[in-house]
């Protein structure tokens, strides 16, 4: 708000009456007037009986009857205009000893959110209920540890995630306008003001990332009895049900990563901006895929890449001890017998699966269009075809390890004739079948509508492993 207007809102001088009038026109009338219950009247806020509905008063959060005077005698002139533009309202008179309790509880309830109540923040409806109180503010003795908590959501990050855009902004906000954002923009500005165009500015969700991974198959033990179209079916409802609480569950892991929204006081004016956001908090494959492109544009993204790294590898660890993994992928103590022995297997465990191979069977590709459009998927990883060896070998003297992962990496890029460049290879497969893409490292590409979240989740693992390929170097050469 413009700081002249909210001068004239904190005067109770008669001639803003008509401005105080117009604020507290906008106000939601508590006595669930239905003709309220719309977008037009503020707060702009679900009620207790769900997300809000035109038409349905339940549904729409209003003041306290209570509130709602005080903003009739706000609008009539009828308050002490104490509020000071720089230092805010009078600080708070000294309590007696006898006030001091009840300054204590009031200290306490200050910071809550209180309704709308479904299910709520602190507590829910069961504080509206009359035999909830013994007394103001003295919750009944009946009531055992855990009943005022009993109807809330567990886990409390699973409801956060969901109550978005109508519920309790000052905890749950929903577009903020991240710091990075705004110190660039005060940069860019040369000492310019800035503020109107922060206010005007595009924001960003504060959940952004979160549950946007992807989500893979669930590998489930089958029933006894069950046959394979039963277990299938329950497989898929299980992975049907990760799929959609996939925020929830993410929310879990990391709600405190997320921001906080924090004033920011910028030529006498107050700026609202989110701060101590991780920066790597919920990214995606594709941000991943674009940002690890740009190690120079994004530092902090390739530094946070080091713990995305970890986690790749720490969920292969499990999955190599998931009783349904395949011999070929399961850990053994090497020895040079073991790997020959290993190597040995996979190579036969593939020459079968090609020599049983039948097209006719195929139930993937059963069509040219299928396989186009496997082709079409694959991009994102053959257009950086090996990029995991970007960084591998030092401008030093290396051994021989380091020396034959760089005659691979010559190979991948074409030993310098762009004809034999695999990933211009593959450029050319795509043209011939009427695939044109942006740029790989472009945004356009990293956000293409026409390509799987999964087409680039091997690709962005290895941007990332490679952008560390010294402190990885036993997994990269493995």
């Amino acid at each position: 708000m413009a700081p002249k207007r909210f001068e004239k809102l904190a005067s109770n001088k008669p001639e803003y009456k008509e401005l105080r009038t117009a604020v507290f026109e906008r106000l939601r009338n508590p006595r669930m007037d239905v003709s309220q219950a719309t977008y037009q009247y503020m707060p702009l806020l679900a009620g207790d009986a769900g997300d809000p509905r035109d038409g349905d008063p339940l549904k729409w959060m209003s003041l306290l009857p209570t509130q709602y005077i005080h903003m009739w005698h706000w609008a009539q002139g009828e308050f002490e205009a104490d509020w000071d533009p720089v230092k805010g309202g009078k600080p708070p008179k000294p309590t007696s000893v006898q006030e001091e309790p009840h300054a204590l509880v009031r200290a306490a309830l200050e910071a809550c959110v209180g309704g709308p109540f479904y299910p709520g923040i602190e507590m829910t409806y069961i504080a509206q209920q009359q035999d909830t109180w013994a007394g103001p503010f003295r919750v009944n003795e009946t009531y055992l540890a855990g009943d005022l908590s009993k109807r809330m959501a567990v886990p409390w990050q699973a409801d956060s995630f969901e109550c978005n855009t109508h519920w309790w902004p000052a905890q749950h906000p929903d577009d903020v306008y991240p710091e990075a954002h705004y110190n660039a923009l005060v940069r860019s500005a040369a000492g310019s003001p800035v503020t109107d165009t922060v206010q005007s500015a595009d924001r960003v969700l504060w959940h952004r990332g979160v549950g946007h991974q992807v989500s893979y198959e669930p590998q489930l033990k089958r029933d006894p009895g069950d046959t394979e179209e039963q277990h299938n079916a329950k497989v898929a409802e299980r992975w049907r049900l990760i799929r959609a609480k996939s925020g929830d569950h993410d929310m879990v892991e990391q709600w405190h990563k997320l921001g906080f929204v924090v004033p920011r006081a910028v030529a006498g004016r107050r700026v609202l901006i989110e701060s101590e956001r991780s920066v790597h908090v919920g990214l995606s494959d594709r941000e991943w895929f674009y940002t690890l492109q740009h190690p120079d544009r994004f530092p902090e993204q390739v530094e946070a890449s080091r713990d995305y790294v970890r986690k790749v590898l720490a969920d292969a660890r499990a999955a190599q001890l998931h009783p349904k993994a395949p011999l070929t992928r399961r850990p053994f103590t090497y020895s040079r017998k073991n790997l020959d022995a290993r190597l040995d297997l996979i190579y036969k465990t593939q020459a079968q699966e090609a020599d049983a191979y039948d097209p006719v069977s195929e139930p993937t590709f059963r069509t040219r269009q299928a396989v186009v459009e496997r082709v079409r998927q694959m991009a994102p990883f053959n257009l950086l075809d090996g990029v995991w060896l970007r960084n591998v070998t030092p401008a030093k003297p290396i051994d021989d390890v380091h020396s034959l992962l760089f005659s691979i990496w010559k190979d991948e890029v074409g030993d310098g004739n762009p004809a034999l460049n695999h990933s211009n290879l593959y450029q050319n497969l795509l043209e011939k079948l009427g695939i044109f893409l942006p740029p790989v490292d472009s945004e356009e590409f990293a956000d293409h509508p026409d390509l799987l979240d999964s087409a680039y989740t091997v690709a962005a693992f290895e941007l990332a492993i490679s952008s560390h390929s010294e402190e990885f170097f036993p997994n990269s050469s493995g």
